[in-house]
């Protein structure tokens, strides 16, 4: 239990490499939303700048108010260039947004209104981390820093009576919003993770993580526009899957399954293969001479000797200026299936 709560706060409940999956996803959600948040800065903070000239409430503290939008400004100006490109830089951004929303409503709720209770402080406290997916541990450190100097500013500017209940709330709060805000950090980042792997789970292939039909089927249309001089369709099959799976289970067959989505990887790379079928596999290359795709059939033949396993292949090849991948793909499938019954032929038996 205590472990699961030290990787809540400093992890965000994932791992490494689940945090690694959706790293980017996090980034572009907290960019889009400090591009939201400084907009609504620059208006909120310069009507607040506005008003401050003509409020003798103001009169002192105006000053603050100006730098708070200037800051604002800055950001949104740095958004909009794009300057929060790096991680880093983000990390400046989202946390100079916090801090100064946390430290100018810290100073509106003490010595702006030394005779109420500060409700813009506790209402910014609880309201800014839900604004990002951040690490709770960082967060939980500007959330801490600006209580302190919340009650520091009350301590020096408060009347008793609203010192005590001031203080008591700040503290009371800054522990809720530690609670709420990791657990909706947690939260987003696992639904992220959860949209991320279902996308995944939807591209590709469980058993041999190659790319599956729908992934295969979505791709076609743009295998044209993705080559500059020629297309290649490499149709693969894997022989006897139907007599390993009635002899020796449907484990024995997953395991060559595997072998043979090794050996696509290693000669076609994972990009390009796809698993279309039971046992049928198909590899796409663009740019490649018809000598090279054939020596690449060469080795894929050669590798699945040496894992003793029997492939049935086809392959077909044509330039960009006559392509039609539909028929290409056929025609790589007629002289697979051409193979594949050459195979069973010699076998003496039947083609299945």
């Amino acid at each position: 239990m205590k472990n699961k709560l030290i990787n809540a706060i400093v992890n965000l409940n994932l791992d490494h490499d689940d945090y690694l999956l959706i790293k980017n996803d996090i980034f572009e959600s907290n960019n889009q939303s400090l591009r939201i948040i400084s907009l609504l800065g620059v208006i909120i903070f310069t009507f607040m700048i506005i008003f401050s000239f003509f409020s003798p409430i103001f009169e002192v503290y105006s000053y603050i108010y100006f730098i708070a939008d200037i800051i604002f400004l800055f950001l949104l100006i740095l958004s909009f260039l794009n300057f929060f490109n790096t991680n880093k830089r983000l990390l400046f951004g989202v946390y100079t947004l916090i801090m100064t929303l946390l430290l100018t409503s810290a100073i509106q709720g003490s010595f702006l209104s030394p005779n109420q209770n500060s409700v813009t402080f506790i209402a910014y406290l609880i309201t800014v981390p839900f604004l990002f997916i951040e690490f709770p541990i960082r967060m939980l450190g500007a959330q801490i820093f600006a209580s302190v100097f919340f009650i520091i500013c009350a301590l020096n500017s408060k009347e008793p009576g609203f010192l005590i209940v001031d203080v008591t709330d700040s503290v009371i709060f800054t522990i809720v919003s530690i609670v709420l805000s990791t657990y909706m950090s947690n939260i987003r980042a696992a639904k992220i993770l959860f949209e991320k792997e279902a996308i995944a789970f939807s591209q590709k292939d469980i058993l041999t993580d190659l790319y599956n039909r729908n992934m295969f089927e979505k791709d076609r249309f743009t295998f044209k526009q993705g080559c500059k001089e020629n297309l290649s369709c490499i149709y693969i099959d894997a022989n006897g899957l139907h007599e390993i799976n009635n002899k020796y289970g449907h484990e024995a067959g997953d395991k060559m399954l595997i072998m043979v989505s090794d050996i696509m990887k290693k000669v076609f790379s994972p990009s390009c293969s796809y698993r279309v079928g039971g046992d049928e596999f198909i590899a796409i290359c663009k740019d490649k001479s018809l000598t090279k795709i054939e020596e690449m059939v060469k080795t894929v033949k050669d590798l699945s000797t040496q894992n003793k396993i029997n492939l049935s292949i086809g392959y077909a090849w044509s330039s960009k200026t006559d392509l039609d991948t539909y028929k290409l793909v056929k025609e790589a499938e007629k002289l697979m299936y051409d193979d594949k019954i050459s195979y069973y032929k010699a076998q003496g038996r039947e083609f299945r």
